[in-house]
């Protein structure tokens, strides 16, 4: 999918100074065709007013809590999009995992190729926060930490952004609420996996409790696909999303400058999980972070 969640977190600073710069020229406009006298107090009231109008409807508190959110989710985004490879598609892999089998899995049985990664999950009616919204878990990103000498792993789902196309006319208060609808689950690496994602959250976003079912079936998504990365055989492979400008993806592979302008237009370098029939072994490429997965020893 084009601008995946790391992208759009990533590029929130960007976001922010050209709709600040926008309504800038709004306000002065306004001021220059108005009888008002153009002095330091009225220009300071006008611009008052206008950024005022980029948070309404949002409390202080709700304003103060979703930039501390904002805060968390920027270094998880910032980590993912800076190695090739912890943008994984599994859009087409989920249609093709077995229904059962993976219950009674512990994570920290496995060897996981990331100790960071973010999970794409493709839109299934499974995920859907608010059908009269268009809103659905589009992805999570998951974590693995040591805790007092135990492994375990943060999921935090977030939620999908209908209306991102249009966000340079939009108010920075509905791109902030956009990109902190989040659910946080901690799943013990020694907990069977069937109750693990049933666990009780330790932060979230109110406005994706509508039906904690979605929170369930995304939860366990992740915890699925993280299992599957654990295999011998990954059917995995470094690519784009659609309509990724071809010209600008050759020029990546050589220029870095160019791949920042990609992730701007939002279309980050990803791997792409089972759009193959043959599932292909990663082990002779895992020292080449260019053309494969990046492993880490069994934990």
């Amino acid at each position: 999918m084009r601008y995946p969640h790391p992208c759009r977190t990533v590029n929130f600073h960007g976001i922010s100074h050209n709709r600040l710069d926008a309504v800038e020229d709004t306000w002065k406009q306004s001021l220059a065709n108005s009888s008002l006298r153009r002095t330091s107090r009225q220009e300071s009231i006008v611009k008052s007013w206008a950024l005022s109008k980029e948070f309404a409807g949002m409390t202080e508190d709700e304003r103060t809590e979703r930039l501390q959110t904002l805060t968390l989710l920027r270094p998880l985004a910032e980590d993912v999009m800076l190695t090739p490879g912890r943008i994984v598609d599994a859009s087409a892999l989920i249609k093709q995992l077995p229904p059962s089998g993976w219950e009674g899995i512990r994570l920290q049985e496995l060897s996981v190729p990331f100790d960071e990664v973010f999970i794409c999950f493709g839109k299934h009616k499974s995920l859907t926060i608010d059908v009269a919204e268009g809103l659905y878990f589009e992805g999570a990103y998951v974590k693995k930490s040591n805790r007092y000498g135990r492994w375990s792993f943060d999921v935090i789902l977030v939620g999908n952004d209908p209306d991102f196309a249009t966000v340079d006319d939009r108010s920075l208060g509905e791109t902030l609420r956009s990109l902190t609808r989040y659910y946080h689950l901690l799943i013990p690496g020694d907990r069977p996996l069937l109750s693990a994602v049933r666990g009780v959250s330790p932060g979230c976003d109110g406005s994706v409790l509508g039906d904690r079912s979605a929170v369930v079936a995304g939860v366990t998504m992740a915890a699925r696909v993280v299992t599957h990365l654990a295999g011998q055989h990954v059917d995995a492979e470094m690519g784009y999303p659609a309509g990724a400008p071809k010209g600008m993806v050759e020029k990546a592979r050589l220029d870095p400058w160019v791949q920042q302008d990609l992730n701007w237009r939002g279309y980050p370098r990803m791997v792409f999980l089972g759009r193959n029939t043959e599932a292909v072994s990663l082990a002779p490429h895992r020292d080449d972070p260019e053309t494969a997965l990046s492993f880490h020893p069994a934990i």
